[in-house]
């Protein structure tokens, strides 16, 4: 079971068999003392004595007064509370404005008073008082304790209140002083957690506007499936590389390599940029390739400014967003002349034929988007934003929704966070939603929401490095769930094609397509089998042999009387393998194999004891058989086998060629 949690305050049970630091004091008033009073009458006072009354007449209060005022105060209470007896004459001779304190009685209402701090402290604990900000429940909650105190000393005698108020005052302050020591980390604490909580719903809004995209997306990304396939990281001649992680530099290295053998020209990302292109616009848009990373939003960017600034004029995207060319002759000139996928106005595309390159998207479709682009933009949709900073891109933000870079800009102001912190939990975030989701681990926009959110390069770092973590554990995952997924498939397939028809409509269930292999091969003839070769080449030792046998009888390699008895094997020998590893149980076996003069005696000697094991082990109620049945099994096994094999190399050798 798991630790209860931990409070901050200790409980009574905690703090009441610690001694107290406080030594008791009997107050002790030589001046009440007969010497006292007859040095008094004799009008010989001693000068501290003397110097004393002076006082006394200057300040009409004694200490133990000034202690009950003082501890008064600490609880917040009124001064009128003070409770002290006079004290008392000697002989008529002597008599003081000072208390009179009985020692028993304020020592009692001291322990009683630490009784009542260990229910204090527990009661501060359980009202959640270490994390509640708001100061009115700390008031509160010491007013209600503070009511309970001089309710408990009602009626009490003046010694025992003494005794109490001045021990108990101390841990009210105290508990003030911890709270504001609790606040003072909780605090800082609290505003951070309600700018994560706020961050998380900034990654969402952000990754939202990413693939929801803008007027321009919604114009090119589906235009640009024949292309790439929609695809960022495309590359012609080569797949499997994350592009959008790259820089663009990286890119053009990458184009290198792919470009030219085979008739690959290197083309990357969801626009298919060939070399020359690509060059041309980072060159237009003023970007650093050396440290501007090929996002998806720098990807459209650069189709723009290919539009844009390096089309000829009278052909650029603002002379169609203004009109000055038509959406056909945009779509027949420009969008098809730049990709092979798009077809002209003659149904064709500009390049089909060259380099297996075949338009797919109808020239109507292009023609359709652009004018709903057209009006999309004249409307105001967002379109792609035209900001760079320190060789970055962005998207322009909602109107209504406060842009992420300014959100952790200002969080000193709205959250009491530093900006540095707010960048560092916005990294942090990015981290946790890789962590729960292998979807947005594996997204292609979240360079661009670090872009967005103005993250240093030290954090994006951070995030980067953590991505590549999360990504190969995401990948073993992956292959371990789809080796267990596979395992599950064959053991339910072998029991099917055992007979088992709840188990062949349990695959049917599970995976369509096996069963329909499955019903395809127990219907069907077994013309083209080699059960011998697979017999001989199987390797029983191997965990993957259930998925390698059930192939091969899928495939028709195999009929289905060998694979089931290849099955057999191959589960007597599993069974037996823990056996047969045992020490003691091992080395015999080994000891015994080395004897055997072939492969194919070892061969058989390893079948033999396995099925032996697996008999001993169901005579035995399914218990491990006792070491010595083991090794008497296999010595048996053996002899027999080298027996067999001195009879065999004796009827040879009788044979007349092998006579002189």
């Amino acid at each position: 079971m798991a630790a209860p949690q931990q409070s901050m305050i200790p409980t009574y049970k905690e703090t009441s068999n610690i001694p107290s630091p406080r030594t008791v004091y009997d107050y002790h008033d030589a001046r009440n003392e007969p010497g006292a009073a007859l040095a008094r009458l004799l009008g010989v006072l001693p000068d501290a004595a003397a110097a004393y009354q002076e006082k006394q007449k200057d300040t009409g209060e004694g200490q133990l007064e000034r202690e009950q005022k003082a501890a008064l105060a600490m609880m917040g209470a009124e001064e009128s509370r003070v409770r002290i007896a006079k004290g008392s004459s000697f002989f008529g001779l002597m008599k003081s404005d000072e208390m009179d304190l009985d020692s028993y009685e304020a020592e009692r209402g001291r322990l009683d008073a630490d009784l009542f701090a260990g229910e204090l402290r527990t009661a501060y604990a359980q009202a959640g008082l270490h994390e509640n900000s708001d100061p009115q429940a700390l008031s509160q909650f010491f007013e209600q304790q503070k009511a309970a105190v001089f309710e408990k000393l009602n009626g009490s005698s003046d010694s025992y209140y003494h005794g109490y108020i001045t021990r108990i005052a101390p841990i009210f302050k105290d508990m003030v002083q911890v709270h504001a020591g609790h606040l003072d980390s909780f605090m800082p604490s609290l505003h951070k957690q309600a700018l994560e909580n706020r961050l998380a719903s900034k990654v969402d809004i952000e990754l939202s506007a990413l693939k929801d995209g803008d007027a321009w997306t919604n114009l090119m990304v589906p235009l640009m499936g024949g292309e790439s396939g929609g695809n960022y990281n495309a590359i012609n001649g080569r797949g499997g590389v994350k592009l959008t992680e790259m820089t663009i530099e990286q890119v053009m290295e990458h184009q290198k390599q792919y470009s030219g053998p085979g008739g690959y020209t290197g083309a990357a990302g969801l626009y298919q940029f060939i070399p020359s292109t690509l060059k041309a616009v980072v060159r237009a848009s003023g970007l650093d390739p050396k440290t501007t990373r090929f996002t998806p939003a720098v990807q459209h960017q650069l189709a723009q400014v290919l539009l844009e600034k390096v089309m000829p004029k009278g052909q650029r995207l603002s002379d169609f967003l203004e009109g000055r060319i038509s959406a056909e002759d945009f779509a027949d000139k420009v969008l098809a002349g730049q990709w092979a996928a798009l077809k002209g106005k003659d149904g064709k595309g500009k390049y089909d034929g060259i380099q297996g390159n075949r338009a797919n998207t109808d020239f109507r479709r292009v023609v359709n988007a652009l004018i709903a682009y057209r009006d999309q933009v004249a409307a105001g949709v967002r379109v792609a934003s035209t900001k760079e900073e320190k060789g970055t891109l962005a998207l322009d933000a909602d109107g209504g929704e406060e842009d992420v870079a300014t959100f952790l800009e200002t969080a000193p102001e709205n959250f009491g966070v530093d900006s540095g912190e707010a960048r560092r939990s916005y990294a942090q975030e990015l981290v946790r939603r890789a962590e729960s989701d292998p979807q947005f681990a594996d997204s292609d926009h979240i360079e661009d929401l670090m872009a967005n959110a103005k993250l240093p390069e030290a954090q994006r770092e951070y995030v980067r490095d953590n991505l590549k973590r999360i990504r190969v554990e995401n990948q073993q995952k992956a292959a371990l769930k789809e080796e267990r997924d596979a395992d599950e498939i064959v053991q339910i397939a072998n029991l099917a094609l055992s007979g088992d028809e709840a188990e062949l409509q349990n695959l049917k269930a599970k995976s369509p397509e096996v069963y329909q292999l499955v019903l395809t091969r127990m219907t069907g003839g077994d013309e083209n089998v080699d059960n011998e070769e697979f017999m001989e080449k199987a390797d029983f030792n191997s965990a993957s042999f259930p998925r390698v046998a059930l192939k091969a009888y899928l495939d028709g390699e195999i009929d289905r009387e060998t694979y089931q008895s290849a099955m057999a094997e191959f589960n007597t020998k599993r069974s037996a393998l823990p056996v047969l590893k045992m020490p003691g149980v091992r080395e015999t076996v080994d000891v015994l194999k080395r004897t055997l003069p072939t492969d194919q005696l070892k061969k058989t000697f390893d079948q033999q004891l396995a099925v032996a094991i697996s008999d001993l082990t169901k005579s035995n109620g399914g218990e491990r058989p006792a070491l010595f049945e083991i090794t008497d099994a296999a010595q048996r096994i053996q002899q027999q086998l080298v027996s067999v094999h001195q009879q065999d190399v004796q009827s040879r050798m009788a044979r007349p060629e092998y006579q002189l």
